[in-house]
């Protein structure tokens, strides 16, 4: 997921291939119409993949939480160096 969005971080939909020149035309006509400019379309993109990243953070935390807990942190006796 972060390399996804290290991409999408300088996505421009304007600079998008397609597999013909109609079909992006065609493409590039709609998200105008619908969201009335490209620019607006790739902040749309970078904020959904700044959602997905932070839940994905928020997974990342929860899970390792549990694994801590799991694994009885605190609970071994510490070695003191001399």
């Amino acid at each position: 997921a972060l390399e996804v969005g290290k991409k999408i971080k300088s996505l421009q939909v304007a600079k998008c291939e397609a597999t013909s020149e109609k079909d992006k035309t065609d493409i590039v006509e709609y998200i105008i119409s619908e969201l009335g400019s490209l620019e607006r379309m790739d902040k749309q993109i970078r904020a959904a993949m700044s959602e997905m990243l932070m839940r994905n953070l928020a997974n990342v935390e929860r899970a390792t939480g549990s694994l801590v807990d799991s694994l009885g942190e605190g609970s071994a006796e510490t070695v003191d160096e001399e």
